[in-house]
């Protein structure tokens, strides 16, 4: 059988200078080609149920605008919506991951720390090939799609994984390449937004309303903090 890890972050990468976030975090959800599907059915149902007019149903969910109650989704009960999304979640078949950088500390451990991107993407590939080890099955990876330059510089890691393997663990399981899609294409990717937001909150801002409702849904090893 065959996994898809789908990967999006909370937080920005960069270092850590007392008025950006302290905190970065990559999130990934791991699942069957079916249960993508299922989510994909029940994340369009969810949106046409609080949106029926389909002139301004939104294309996409994301955990920002939701948040910041922007158009149109000032129109719904955000709460109930978000609710609703989190019950999905947590009531599908999925693994969740997620690796943590604590930026502050992770500077001033090193003299020249790994960008924290490439860090916690090379962390997410060893917990993913342990998990498709256990599993007995093989895997590809999808993530958002960034900007061009960090696109092809994830590849071109990705690359050096498959090659030699990562500081964690050699890659035998998971096939081709990372792979990039726009998240309003892939209503799994919107799941993963709201989810590496879940565990980016009980970091930076010690709120951990939201990551209680699915830390059930972690992988046994999927939650990675650096530095330890």
């Amino acid at each position: 059988m065959v996994y898809i890890l789908y990967l999006d972050a909370s937080g920005d990468p960069g270092q850590y200078r007392g008025k950006n976030t302290k905190y970065f975090v990559l999130g990934g959800i791991a699942c069957k080609p079916e249960v993508s599907f299922e989510c994909s059915k029940k994340l369009n149902t969810l949106l046409e149920k609080y949106f029926p007019d389909p002139t301004i149903r939104p294309k996409k969910v994301h955990s920002h605008s939701l948040r910041t109650n922007r158009y149109p989704w000032n129109q719904i009960d955000g709460q109930k919506f978000a609710d609703e999304l989190f019950n999905l979640i947590t009531s599908s078949d999925i693994t969740i991951f997620s690796m943590i950088i604590d930026k502050e500390a992770h500077w001033k451990q090193y003299v020249s720390p790994i960008e924290p991107y490439n860090l916690t993407l090379e962390m997410m590939m060893g917990r993913y090939e342990w998990f498709l080890e256990r599993n007995k099955d093989i895997g590809i990876v999808v993530s958002d799609r960034e900007n061009s330059a960090l696109m092809d510089s994830l590849i071109i890691l990705f690359e050096r994984f498959k090659e030699k393997g990562t500081e964690f663990k050699k890659l035998k399981a998971i096939i081709d390449t990372i792979f990039f899609a726009p998240s309003y294409t892939c209503p799994v990717l919107q799941t993963v937004d709201f989810c590496s937001y879940a565990v980016f909150s009980k970091y930076e801002y010690n709120n951990l309303n939201r990551y209680n409702q699915i830390k059930t849904k972690f992988d046994p090893y999927g939650e990675y903090k650096l530095p330890r």
